[in-house]
């Protein structure tokens, strides 16, 4: 088999794409490898109707590669190798060959079938694999490669645009991917076969990730009545599903603002809006995590890692006890963060830790460090020590990190209206100027650190220039943000065509669908993303040609940049009428129904007289 392997390998290079019929046999697979030619040096052409998919060609400065088998994390000659070597005699095995075949393949997709389709046709196959083999099934049906991906996704869509798009909310996919891991647990439970502790590792690691509070305390529950004694990774994954205890929603970060409002919210109990939900002051996540944590000493398990230290300062931070996740910090790593802050006296060396510690700092601290003082309103703070401790240990800063701290900057400095903006005394709570975010911007994106923008960096910067009347410069980054939609609409085509080689090379096979499962996620989240941010620039043009107010103060861009920005960015406007205000009235214009026509003026509305134009 190592052998067929390394000689599909060899063959990549040369493979190339012909569509075959559905339905053929896995055993006529060596007939759609016949016709091979060498296309180095030649591009892939795109089709001319997948080109208008998002109605936005690439530059000519981008080209496909050469060879669409490369250029992703799974290869696709491990993929189709995965479904060569169970296509052939699939069927003939019994359920459980073929569950030990697909985890040895390190096919999630297909044992995760495999499992729900046993359920009904032969439940004592699944009763007769060993606790160990068992124990891998559930490593290997990790949230990772389910939900991990779809969240990081999910992250920026609220549930406005995910309406728009026409796709699954991300609560759907947590719900199903849950119900999934329960019905494999309950399977294995009618066995009488006691689940153990890397069973229940792996079960509170999926809650984790989903967020799910309430699966997560009755996984706890569980375990403690089977008298399983929990690990560190346990409690980290228990402590993080009360520190996160939902999905994804661009909305939540204002409600997690540690500001009065909020507070008195979360007091009152009043956890009706999802945007509370989790997040109670007073008995609330705080002491939850904190007696997690002196429940996790008193058993023996030392005092935790990393992680665990991240959802205390967390917890802490929920509830605005910043003089606590000081003190974390001064005591498990050495950060004085008030000696780092002043210049009375200069801060004493960190804590020296071991690469290998369990508490040498990482990327997660530093987004721990973000999270906590950005929802308490100071920035400034969170960029001092994050890149403290970045230098001091010589970590990275994640381009996660970077978003959030531009997502938290963007929050603290927009223009808030209404009541719950104000603390106590009648101040603006950790209000930051407009300029803010353009300071922030320069910093992540010049030398040393050269951040490469994602299209929710460009869209916060973006909506921080037009709200400072900033339009020309807007113009130019939108420019970036154009080309990094392009990239976008390129992988997705990329993935796409690699899926569907994949697919009609394995056509018929049993194993088709879940060999190829990975490469249709993979496109089905690219399709996604790409959708997303087109509706991102398509946002930004509306909002130029509206002007903020500009067109009823110079005269010179209702005349000549409206026109000449519904010139450029006609092909992000989503209807064929556009229609602004200038100081005569309204103009209208429309663009025909022919490919590639200019728009034309269609008339002027002043007050009760209308003008037709041509």
């Amino acid at each position: 088999m190592n052998a067929l392997f390394l000689r599909l390998e060899a063959l990549e290079p040369r493979l190339h794409f012909r569509p075959c019929p559905l339905g053929t046999a896995g055993r006529i697979i060596r007939h759609r490898l016949r016709r091979i030619q060498r296309i180095q040096g030649r591009s892939i052409q795109t089709p001319a109707n997948h080109l208008n998919l998002y109605h936005q060609p690439p530059p000519k400065s981008l080209r496909y590669p050469v060879n669409p088998f490369r250029g992703g994390g799974d290869s696709v000659a491990k993929v189709l190798l995965s479904s060569l070597e169970v296509a052939g005699s699939f069927e003939s095995l019994t359920s459980k060959d073929k569950i030990l075949l697909a985890l040895r393949r390190r096919n999630p997709d297909l044992l995760l079938r495999l499992f729900l389709r046993t359920q009904d046709e032969d439940p004592a196959a699944i009763c007769s694999i060993p606790r160990t083999t068992f124990s891998e099934v559930l490593q290997l049906l990790n949230p990772g490669h389910f939900v991990d991906q779809s969240k990081r996704v999910h992250n920026e869509l609220s549930s406005l645009t995910v309406e728009a798009l026409g796709i699954l909310p991300i609560q759907s996919i947590f719900t199903e991917f849950v119900s999934n891991i329960r019905q494999v647990v309950e399977m294995r439970r009618l066995s009488g076969r006691p689940l153990g502790i890397n069973d229940y590792t792996s079960l509170l690691n999926c809650v984790r990730a989903c967020g799910d509070n309430a699966t997560a305390t009755a996984v706890w529950n569980d375990m403690s009545q089977a008298g399983v004694l929990p690990n560190t990774a346990c409690y980290n994954h228990y402590m993080a599903t009360k520190c996160f205890p939902s999905g994804p929603d661009p909305g939540r970060r204002h409600t997690l603002r540690v500001i009065p409002y909020n507070l008195r919210k979360r007091t009152m109990g009043k956890f009706g809006d999802g945007g509370y939900s989790g997040f109670s002051f007073g008995g609330g996540v705080r002491s939850q995590v904190v007696q997690l944590f002196d429940d996790m000493i008193l058993r023996g398990l030392g005092k935790g890692d990393l992680r665990t230290f991240c959802y205390i300062i967390i917890a802490l931070g929920r509830e605005g006890d910043v003089t606590g996740v000081k003190s974390v910090l001064n005591r498990v790593w050495g950060v004085d963060v008030d000696a780092l802050l002043t210049d009375e006296r200069p801060p004493h060396p960190v804590k020296n830790y071991r690469r290998d510690s369990p508490l040498f700092p990482n990327t997660f601290l530093l987004f721990t460090i973000a999270h906590t003082f950005g929802s308490n309103n100071d920035i400034p703070t969170a960029l001092r020590i994050v890149d403290y401790v970045s230098r001091q240990y010589s970590v990275p800063i994640s381009h996660q990190v970077w978003a959030h701290l531009m997502e938290w900057t963007f929050v603290l400095s927009v223009p808030r209206f209404g009541q719950g903006r104000e603390d106590e005394n009648g101040a603006l709570t950790g209000k930051l100027p407009l300029s803010s975010v353009e300071s922030l911007w320069i910093t992540m994106t010049a030398d040393p650190y050269s951040v490469r923008p994602t299209m929710a960096v460009y869209n916060r910067y973006i909506k921080s220039l037009m709200l400072r009347q900033s339009l020309g410069r807007a113009q130019e980054v939108m420019r970036k943000g154009l080309a990094s939609y392009q990239l976008s609409a390129k992988r997705y085509r990329v993935e796409r065509r690699r899926h569907l080689l994949a697919k009609s090379l394995w056509a018929g096979a049993a194993t088709s669908g879940s060999g190829t499962g990975t490469l249709w996620r993979r496109v089905h989240l690219a399709g996604i993303e790409t959708r997303y941010q087109r509706l991102v620039i398509e946002r930004w043009v509306r909002l130029l040609i509206k002007g903020l107010g500009l067109a009823k103060k110079n005269p010179e861009w209702e005349r000549e940049a409206v026109p000449n920005i519904i010139r450029e960015w006609g092909d992000f406007l989503p209807q064929r009428r556009v229609s602004y205000g200038t100081t005569g009235g309204v103009v209208t214009l429309r663009r025909p129904h022919t490919s590639g026509a200019r728009w034309v003026a269609m008339e002027t509305l002043s007050g009760a007289r209308s003008v037709a134009g041509s």
